[in-house]
């Protein structure tokens, strides 16, 4: 039965912040998944990734899974957040010199210091920089998610690992995620999952901290840019592109403030172009 696709907008930080722990929680629900005669429980079961992530492919031709989804939200937001080939391209940003045909004098650059990554964020990166030690024999995955599953081991074997107490102490990761309650400043601090480059758009001229997007009216005119609406379509209409039975949009967003302009102005285009398609709606809203 092929899979009925849908794909996730999440509008607003609040709104990103809960949209990370979803994300964390699908990427642990797959990460559950065992070997069963080769291939990986989760597609045998009621759990079926291709609903919610889309299948790509990296610069090294490496099949794997992306969620399906949009995060907007203000810039400067995403923190030290790498999207998925940026890994491939961030030296070369730093070569880039400007053409300005229009003048002749000296130019000078200006670049800001990057964002900190937090600890946890750190780890994330040196286990996709360098990958996963597995113990034993790798099965490859069939369905292309790109990830990798031990092999079943011998019973003696399966015993001695129940004997076995797990220590978080030795385990880098768990203590990186230690560090989360005092470091976590962006939601991109503590997302698992690695988002395909075009998945996040901040919104242009509005910069998280720097002015209040607090107001209807400053989503309103955000979105009464024809150049910006027209990005934030062309992103919808990427992913739904590679969608073969659509089921249905999941919207969490954040109702007041800026970001209620832009909700509003979002579901209005998708109800113009996707009528028959049910559109369900959750409110973010930023704690008292």
């Amino acid at each position: 039965m092929p899979a009925r696709e849908i794909l996730t907008i999440q509008l607003g930080s609040h709104a990103n912040f809960v949209g990370a722990h979803f994300w964390n929680f699908q990427d642990e629900l797959l990460g559950l998944a065992q070997v069963r005669e080769g291939q990986c429980a989760a597609k045998a079961s009621e759990l079926n990734p291709d609903i919610l992530y889309r299948a790509g492919e990296t610069a090294q031709g490496i099949l794997k899974y992306t969620p399906r989804a949009l995060m907007f939200d203000l810039k400067g937001s995403s923190g030290s957040l790498r999207l998925q080939g940026e890994q491939d391209n961030a030296s070369t940003l730093q070569d880039c010199t400007p053409v300005v045909t229009t003048w002749s004098g000296a130019a000078t650059t200006h670049i800001s210091e990057p964002i900190p990554q937090s600890t946890f964020r750190k780890a994330l990166y040196a286990e996709a920089d360098c990958g996963m030690e597995f113990e034993g024999e790798a099965w490859p995955n069939e369905e292309g998610s790109g990830a990798q599953h031990t092999a079943n081991v011998e019973e003696e074997d399966e015993e001695e690992d129940e004997e076995e107490q797990y220590d978080p102490s030795t385990d880098p990761m768990a203590q990186a995620a230690a560090t989360l309650e005092d470091e976590v400043t962006f939601w991109s601090d503590f997302l698992k999952a690695e988002l395909h480059s075009r998945s996040v758009y901040e919104l242009p001229g509005m910069h998280l901290g720097v002015a209040a997007f607090d107001a209807y009216g400053d989503g309103a005119q955000v979105v009464s840019s024809q150049e910006t609406m027209e990005e934030m379509t062309d992103r919808v209409r990427y992913f739904l592109e590679e969608c073969d039975h659509l089921q249905g949009f999941h919207v969490v967003a954040e109702g007041n403030g800026g970001f209620g302009a832009v909700t509003a102005h979002v579901l209005t285009e998708l109800a113009d172009e996707y009528s028959n398609v049910p559109r369900m709606l959750f409110n973010a809203a930023a704690p008292p």
